[in-house]
């Protein structure tokens, strides 16, 4: 049988998922990530599925690299904390399966690719698609700078009030990660001679004012590390170790970083922008930051040794009443800490130390900084921010990190049962995958033509019935009873079965519209004292949704002809006014 090179269609569909992600609109229900993060799997699975028929002779043995066992400690510890204390949703448990099957997988078509010695063409491929999907980004922000006034698109959205630029990631922090990848990127086609050193220069420059457009400390600090970075390795092979190259990168670019920024900001000046300077974001928001800090600190205490269970951190916090509520610490390790445990959270980070480890000792190469330069970048921003918490993030490094890994386990099957084996698991998980993402659109536009401010009677029975039978129902579940709760009349019907269906939702996230609907059946049912609090929770938690909020428990009073809801209703006016 001829055999078939698929390493081309496994690059494009690679350098896919870490651009398109960043390139397609972000959307804002139900989930903001939702398509970034379905796009980032299906690119990537697909690419999972062409390796399983690259044609390369017969499999003798399955190898499984050393770096694999972070994610199967992931998978096996989050089905543990799910045995003990069982979730609400059955989702929660998939979605986190999702995730570390998915990590393992891409880990392993990265070491496939080390195997077949595909790496150098592969990073090749994928630098010159993450420096396009960067450029992309900046481009899309000058847009959004330049043409305010825009509302849609195709490939661009708005920018939204009170917001930096941040092209279409949805999340300022996010963009600036991105582009100082995309740095990264262009610093190693630089490095093995695909971009000339006149072509470089004006797109870092570029690169530099998309990262001061989104306003975030962190950009400085990616300018410094990463020029540290590029100062211990040459610019090019003919660069001597002691050359002065090295000094220049290390003092020039930051500095020029610098007055970029003060350039942008004087010639950008005027009433419809306001860049965040650097030194206002080094300032800002540290007291924010020590708070989140405290929170995970004050879990992690709670439930020292195995953890508050995983993704929990949100509703277990708002259900202790006394904590500000968060969902992420943004502190990897923290975060790891209050959910999983000092025991879990040590052998978890023992075995990523060790990789680090073993990536550090491969012979220098514009691989190897490429590589580590993406992990820099990542674990800064995972120590201020929450980036592996995403896909996007998150599975593109995993195949980083099985590109540079050299141990490895191997499991020795017979020739045709492992062929048949990896190739039928390949094509089960992408089909589920692809219709589990067509069905999660169907949900998503129903969940996003919904008003999140008033309960609305448009849902029917029948389309709920009709997601009810569809056979991925399981990872919609939250979604369509979210859908279910806000469609329900907010009155003394069926009160104790509305407020369980909410307080269920409650259990699971902390929301400002099922927070606020929680604390107007707790009005209804006669217990003032906890309406109040809730929706004073609520309000601390998101001060900017309060008005809207207050607007529904106003709607709610005219309608539910209630006493305890009309004094309820009162109160949160007078108490707005206060404020």
């Amino acid at each position: 049988m001829k055999r078939i090179d698929t390493s081309v269609a496994i690059f494009v569909l690679l350098g896919l998922a870490c651009s398109m992600p960043f390139i397609q609109p972000f959307h804002g229900a139900p989930i903001s990530s939702l398509f970034a993060e379905w796009q980032s799997f299906l690119w990537l699975w697909a690419a999972l599925i062409v390796a399983c028929f690259h044609g390369d002779g017969p499999r003798q043995a399955a190898i499984i690299p050393m770096i694999s066992i972070a994610g199967s400690l992931l998978l096996a510890f989050a089905a543990m904390q799910m045995l003990v204390w069982p979730p609400e949703y059955l989702q929660q448990l998939l979605l986190p399966i999702c995730y570390f099957v998915s990590l393992c997988a891409v880990v392993q078509l990265g070491y496939w690719l080390r195997q077949r010695h595909l790496v150098e063409r592969c990073l090749a491929w994928l630098g010159f698609f993450l420096a396009f999907g960067a450029a992309y980004t900046v481009v899309a922000q000058f847009m959004q700078l330049l043409w305010p006034d825009f509302s849609h698109m195709p490939f661009l959205m708005a920018r939204l009030p009170r917001h930096d630029l941040y092209g279409n990631i949805g999340q300022a922090s996010h963009a600036a990660t991105y582009l100082a990848i995309g740095w990264a990127a262009a610093h190693y086609l630089l490095s093995r001679g695909s971009l000339q050193l006149k072509a470089y220069l004006p797109f870092v420059f570029f690169l530099f004012a998309g990262i001061i457009l989104t306003g975030q400390r962190s950009g400085f600090i990616y300018v410094v590390c990463l020029s540290i970075l590029f100062w211990r390795f040459p610019m090019n092979g003919k660069a001597a170790p002691g050359s002065s190259r090295r000094s220049v990168w290390l003092c020039a670019i930051p500095f020029v970083y610098l007055l970029q920024g003060y350039l942008m900001r004087t010639a950008l000046h005027w009433p419809v922008m306001d860049i965040t300077s650097a030194a206002r974001g080094l300032n800002s928001s540290w007291n924010a930051h020590l708070k989140l800090l405290q929170v995970g600190w004050s879990v992690f205490l709670e439930a020292p040794w195995f953890g508050v269970g995983w993704g929990r951190l949100g509703s277990y916090e708002f259900l202790r009443a006394d904590i500000l509520p968060v969902n992420h610490v943004h502190n990897i390790v923290l975060q790891l800490l209050a959910e999983t445990g000092i025991f879990f959270t040590a052998a978890l980070l023992s075995v990523i130390v060790l990789w680090l480890l073993r990536l550090l000792k491969f012979p220098a190469s514009p691989e190897k900084l490429f590589v580590l330069g993406v992990v820099i970048v990542l674990s800064l921003d995972s120590l201020a921010d929450s980036p592996l918490w995403y896909a996007y993030f998150l599975l593109p490094l995993g195949v980083f990190a099985g590109m540079f890994e050299t141990k490895a386990v191997r499991l020795k099957f017979p020739s045709r049962l492992t062929e048949v084996l990896v190739k039928a698991m390949g094509l089960v998980a992408a089909g589920i995958l692809f219709y589990a993402f067509f069905e999660a659109i169907y949900v998503t536009d129903l969940y996003g033509r919904r008003s999140t401010a008033i309960y609305s009677r448009s849902l029917h029975a029948a389309e709920l019935k009709e997601i009810a039978q569809m056979p991925s129902r399981i990872f919609l579940e939250p979604y369509t009873d979210y859908i279910d709760s806000t469609g329900r009349v907010l009155g003394t019907d069926n009160l104790s079965e509305n407020m369980a269906l909410n307080q269920r939702l409650l259990n699971t996230s902390v929301n400002s519209v099922v927070i606020t609907r929680q604390s107007i059946y707790q009005a209804l049912a006669g217990n003032e004292a906890e309406a109040k609090v809730t929706f004073l929770r609520m309000q601390k938690t998101f001060p900017d949704q309060a008005p809207e909020m207050l607007d529904m428990v106003k709607l709610a009073a005219s309608h539910a002809n209630n006493e305890n809801l009309a004094g309820f209703s009162k109160w949160v006016t007078e108490a707005a006014l206060k404020k």
